[in-house]
Parts: C-alpha cells; sequence; structure tokens
C-alpha cells in the first residue's frame, strides 16, 4: 500500500521469492506473512497500517510456529478508537506493542525485534507522503 516508498530505500530482499509487492491483495495477510516467517532463516517485517492489521491479527491464532514476525504499523496516534482497537486485538493475540517516533526509532525497534523470538507490533508515526527517498 501506501507505506512502500518507505521501505524501498531502507531495505533489501537478499532472497528471491520472499518479497510480496504492495498492491498484492490477499485475503488473510497475516496468515500469509506468518506462513512466510515460519519458511524464512530469518525475522519477516510487514509494513502495513492499522486497517491492514487489526482486523487480520487472529489469523494468528492456532498457527503452529508462525516464525520471527515483526509487524510496522504506520499509524495515526490522534485516532483514539483506532490506537484502542490495535491495543485490544494485540493483547487478544499476545503480541507486544512498541511505539516509536522517527526514523531513528523505528531503525532501533526493528534491530530489537529482529533479536528477540516474539512477535511484535511496531507502533510508527512516520508519515509516507511525501516518500523519504
Amino acid at each position: 500500500g501506501g507505506s512502500a516508498p518507505w521501505f524501498f530505500p531502507f531495505f533489501q530482499v537478499a532472497e528471491p521469492g520472499t518479497w510480496l509487492p504492495p498492491g498484492s491483495s490477499t485475503e488473510f495477510p497475516v496468515a500469509e506473512a506468518a506462513a512466510a516467517a515460519g519458511a524464512a532463516a530469518g525475522p519477516v517485517v510487514m509494513f502495513c497500517e492499522e486497517a491492514e492489521l487489526i482486523p487480520h491479527l487472529r489469523e494468528l491464532e492456532g498457527l503452529e510456529e508462525p516464525g520471527d514476525l515483526t509487524f510496522v504499523v504506520f499509524t495515526d496516534r490522534g485516532d483514539e478508537a483506532a490506537e484502542s482497537a490495535l491495543s485490544e486485538a494485540a493483547g487478544e493475540t499476545g503480541l507486544r506493542i512498541q511505539v516509536t517516533s522517527g526514523v531513528d526509532e523505528l531503525a532501533v525497534a526493528l534491530r530489537r525485534a529482529a533479536g528477540t523470538p516474539d512477535h511484535t507490533i511496531i507502533e510508527s508515526d512516520l508519515q509516507w507522503s511525501p516518500s523519504p527517498a
């Protein structure tokens, strides 16, 4: 989606077949990301907006060994209803949320998340218009 311009300059995909391009609509995006994480040798990161993640977090329930999965959620912290929904969905699935502000904090949070076997939601206040590239 709209977050694609943010990660193109910062992330390289070294393993062929591991990139799901923006705009690829899938019925179960979180389950597919979890399956990719289960098959990957390293961590998998899913970039999304709250509306793309919240309705799908329950797809993690019942999945066996979904691998090391981190969600980076681009959010508008002024939307209290969305914030509440994200916190509730994370709590129900046992994911912890780390709130970041700016590119530097996001980079630190991504490194930290890659070093832990726990699934993580990193909430970022970055706006992707215009692209940082």
